[in-house]
C-alpha cells in the first residue's frame, strides 16, 4: 500500500470459557499476514499480549511470551508471581485503566545517572564510618528498578 499510515489498536475481548479463547488463538496463529481487508486496509500483525481469567478470588492477568507488567502494575494490582528486574508476568486483578502487558525489551530500558556529592567532614570517625558503610554495599539495590553500580570516595 502506497502512502500508508500504520495504526496500532488495542482490543479487549471477553470470552466466557477457555475453549473459546483457545479457538480464537488457534485461528489467529493459523492466519497468514499481511491480511488484505479491503483495497485500502491491510492487517500486518496480531499479537496477544495479556490473558485475564476469572479465579475464585477475582481475576488473574498473565502476560504472553516477551511481555510483562511494569513494576507499578505489579505493586498496584499485586503480583501473582515473583517481581524480578522491576517486572512481573502476572497480576491479581484487571487494571482499571485498561492497560495490558508491555514488551519486556521496552520495560528494561536502562538509564545511567551520575551524581557528585560533596561533604565537608572534619571528624575522622565519621569519614571512616562512611567509608565502611559505602564499602559494605548492602544498599546498592535501592528498589527493584534502581541500582547503585559504582561509588568513588575521594579526598
Amino acid at each position: 500500500l502506497s502512502n500508508s499510515e500504520i495504526y496500532s489498536a488495542s482490543i479487549l475481548l471477553n470470552a466466557s470459557n477457555v475453549g473459546t479463547y483457545e479457538q480464537l488463538l488457534s485461528s489467529l496463529n493459523a492466519t497468514s499476514y499481511p491480511l488484505q481487508l479491503d483495497n485500502t486496509t491491510e492487517l500486518r500483525d496480531i499479537t496477544v499480549t495479556t490473558v485475564c481469567v476469572s479465579t475464585d478470588t477475582g481475576f488473574r492477568c498473565e502476560c504472553e511470551e516477551q511481555f510483562a507488567w511494569p513494576y507499578s502494575s505489579c505493586i498496584t494490582y499485586g503480583a501473582c508471581d515473583s517481581i524480578s528486574s522491576g517486572i512481573c508476568k502476572c497480576i491479581s486483578a484487571i487494571p482499571a485503566d485498561g492497560s495490558s502487558c508491555q514488551l519486556i525489551s521496552e520495560l528494561l530500558d536502562q538509564f545511567e545517572y551520575e551524581f557528585e556529592v560533596e561533604l565537608d567532614l572534619t571528624d575522622a570517625e565519621t569519614v571512616e564510618f562512611l567509608r565502611n558503610f559505602l564499602n559494605n554495599g548492602s544498599f546498592f539495590t535501592l528498589n527493584p528498578t534502581v541500582n547503585v553500580t559504582q561509588i568513588n570516595l575521594t579526598t
